[in-house]
C-alpha cells in the first residue's frame, strides 16, 4: 500500500525522502524524484513524516525500538496510515505531545491493487486540526475523498478497524449465504448476479462473491497461525464441496476437535513438534525446574501442553507459566516474574516477541538455560540481526525439522531454497513455515496428479486421495489419521554457532511416527482436556 501513495505524492511534485527496508520497493518512487534514505534516520529534516507500515508493533520498532521518536524536530507532524491498535495510537499521541509534536492518525480505505496507484484511497484521519490542514495536499494526493473524525487519532483508528470488522462479517455472511442457497440447488452464478444487481453491489460482494462464484476457486491453501486454523476448519464445513488443505497452523483443536471431512493437514501439531524435548531436558540434560513464557494464543497453548506432559511425566516440574500477548514490547514484569530456582526457561515466542526477550533477558542479567518451542528456534529468529540470537547458542528445542539433518532428500531440499534466492533475501536455510507450505503443496499437487486433475463429485475422489497419500516430504514421511491429520517426524535439536556467525538447529533426536496422541491410548489422552493456559496438569498421566 505505502509504495503507491508515495508514488502519487511524488508526482504531485511534494519533495519527497522515501525509506524501505528492501530499497528495490522504492525504486519507482526514486525515479519520480524522491530521494532514498538509507535508514530511518537518514531522512532529515522534514515537516510531515508518513509511515504505512505492518501494524503498531512496526510503529513502534521504528520509533521507539530505533529512537526515531527523539530524532524528528518538534514542527513536524507524524502522519501513520497503519491500521494499528488503539493502545498504540494512545501511545504514539502521548509520546509526541510530550516532545511538543502532532500525530495524525490515517488509515486507508482501499485496494493496494487498484484505488491505491489510481489515487483513490478513502482517508480516514483524526488529529489536531492544524495538523490536519497541513497534511491536506498529502491526503489528496493518495485519495479520492478524506473523511475526518475530531481531534483524537485514536478516534481514526476505531473507524478502520469498524470498518475492518464490518467487512470480516460480511464476507462471512456473504459465504454462509451461497451455502444456504445452494443446498436448495440455487446456482451460485444466478445468486452472485441478484446479490450485487439490487441491495449489495459494493465493491466488497462484487470481489469477494466473484472469488467464491465467478472465479470458481475449488482448492485453498490455508492458513499460516494457529486462530486462523481453527477459523478456516470451521469455515469449511459451511462449504463441503471444496478442499482446505491446511498450509501450516498448528493448533490441536484444528483437526483434534470436530474436524471438517474436507480439511486436510499435511503438518504436525503443535503439542506433536514438542515430543522429545521434556524428556531430552529432563533424562540428558538434567533439568529438574522449569518455567515458561508463551504467547497467549492457542499455537502456544499446543506447544506447551506436549512439553508439559512428556517434562512432567519424566519427573519434572513446571513451577510458573507466564502468558503474553502477541506484540508484547516490554518484558520487565516478565522477567522480574521468573523464579530463580529454576534449570531453564521454555520459550514459546516468536517474531519480534522472542528478538524482544532476548534482548531484555540478556540485559537484565538472566542466566538460566534456554529451550524453545519451535517459532523461537527457528531462522526467523536465528537469522535475526543484533545480538539478541547471540542468547540462542546452546538451546535446546524440538521441531518438525532440523538445519542439519543428513537425510538427502532434505539437503536437496535446502539447496534448492539456497539456489532459488540470492544470500541477502533469504535465510541460511529454510524457516519451518517454507517447509511446511512445499509439504502442503506436495500433498496437493500428487492428489491432483492422482486423480487426473478429477474434481467432480464434490471432489470425492480428490478428497480421497489425499486422505489416502502417504508423501516424502523433505522433513520426513508424512501420512494422515483418520481426522485428516499428519502423522510425521519430530526433530530435538541445540542450537550451534558454525563460526561464521551462522546459527543452525543441530540434531540430537529423530524421532518418527508422531501421532497427535503423542503415544496416548486415545481415550487417556482424551481425559486430559484441551490445550490452555493451565492445562495440562504437571503430573503424569
Amino acid at each position: 500500500m505505502g509504495a503507491p501513495m508515495a508514488l502519487n505524492i511524488a508526482k504531485r511534485g511534494h519533495r519527497l525522502t522515501v525509506y524501505n527496508r528492501t530499497p528495490d520497493k522504492a525504486r519507482a518512487v526514486v525515479e519520480a524524484g524522491a530521494t532514498l534514505a538509507k535508514t530511518p534516520h537518514d531522512i532529515g529534516d522534514v515537516d510531515v513524516l508518513m509511515t504505512c507500515v505492518a501494524d503498531g508493533a512496526a510503529e513502534d520498532a521504528i520509533f521507539f525500538g530505533h529512537g526515531l521518536i527523539d530524532q524528528l524536530p518538534k514542527s513536524c507532524v507524524h502522519v501513520s496510515c497503519t491500521t494499528m491498535g488503539i493502545d498504540s495510537a494512545r501511545k504514539l499521541t502521548a509520546e509526541h505531545g510530550k516532545r511538543g509534536r502532532a500525530f495524525v492518525a490515517a488509515p486507508v480505505l482501499g485496494r493496494a491493487v487498484d484505488m491505491a496507484p489510481a489515487g483513490k484511497l478513502f482517508v480516514i484521519a483524526a488529529g489536531p486540526a492544524e495538523a490536519l490542514k497541513r497534511c491536506a495536499p498529502l491526503f489528496e494526493a493518495v485519495g479520492q475523498r478524506t473523511f475526518e473524525f475530531g481531534a483524537e487519532p485514536e478516534r481514526a483508528i476505531a473507524v478502520k478497524l469498524a470498518v475492518n470488522f464490518m467487512g470480516l462479517t460480511n464476507i462471512e455472511g456473504m459465504a454462509e449465504a451461497f451455502a444456504l442457497t445452494g443446498q436448495y440447488g440455487v446456482q451460485k452464478s444466478a445468486f452472485y448476479e441478484f446479490i450485487t444487481s439490487t441491495l449489495f453491489g459494493t465493491p466488497l460482494y462484487k470481489s469477494y462473491g466473484k472469488l467464491i462464484e465467478q472465479d470458481k476457486v475449488q482448492i485453498l491453501l490455508s492458513p499460516l497461525s494457529g486462530d486462523e486454523g481453527i477459523a478456516v476448519k470451521n469455515f469449511a464445513k459451511t462449504h463441503p464441496e471444496l478442499t482446505f488443505v491446511n498450509a501450516a497452523s498448528g493448533a490441536q483443536e484444528t483437526t483434534y476437535v470436530d474436524p471438517a471431512p474436507n480439511f486436510f493437514r499435511y503438518n504436525m501439531d503443535g503439542a506433536q513438534w514438542q515430543v522429545g524435548l521434556g524428556k531430552y531436558a529432563y533424562e540428558t540434560k538434567g533439568y529438574r525446574k522449569i518455567a515458561t513464557v508463551g504467547e497467549d494464543y492457542s499455537f502456544i497453548y499446543t506447544q506447551v501442553f506436549g512439553l508439559v506432559l512428556e517434562f512432567c511425566g519424566a519427573g519434572g516440574k513446571v513451577t510458573n507459566r507466564q502468558w503474553v500477548p502477541l506484540g508484547t514490547k516490554d518484558f520487565a514484569s516478565v522477567i522480574a516474574a521468573l523464579p530463580d530456582d529454576v534449570d531453564a526457561i521454555y520459550l514459546g515466542l516468536g517474531g519480534a516477541d522472542a528478538v524482544n526477550f532476548l534482548n531484555q533477558y540478556q540485559q537484565a542479567g538472566g542466566k538460566a538455560h534456554l529451550l524453545g518451542g519451535s517459532i523461537m528456534v527457528d531462522q526467523t529468529i536465528m537469522s535475526a540481526k543484533g545480538d539478541a540470537k547471540k542468547a540462542l547458542t546452546g538451546t535446546i528445542a524440538a521441531s518438525g525439522q532440523a538445519d542439519t539433518w543428513e537425510d538427502p532428500g532434505w539437503q536437496a531440499f535446502v539447496k534448492s531454497y539456497q539456489a532459488a534466492f540470492p544470500p541477502e533475501k533469504r535465510f541460511p536455510s529454510p524457516s519451518l513455515l517454507a517447509t511446511n507450505y512445499y509439504g502442503s503443496t506436495m500433498a496437493l499437487i500428487l492428489a491432483l496428479q492422482k486423480v487426473n486433475g478429477d474434481l467432480s463429485d464434490n471432489q470425492s475422489k480428490f478428497k480421497a486421495a489425499l486422505a489416502s497419500l502417504e508423501i516424502d516430504a523433505p522433513n520426513g514421511k508424512i501420512k494422515l489419521d483418520a481426522n485428516r491429520q499428519a502423522i510425521g517426524t519430530n526433530f530435538v535439536t541445540e542450537v550451534v554457532d558454525d563460526g561464521k556467525g551462522a546459527l543452525f538447529s543441530k540434531v540430537v533426536k529423530v524421532i518418527p511416527n508422531v501421532n497427535q496422541t503423542l503415544g496416548y491410548d486415545p481415550a487417556v489422552f482424551a481425559k486430559i482436556g484441551l490445550p490452555s493456559r493451565t492445562v495440562p496438569e504437571c503430573k503424569k498421566y
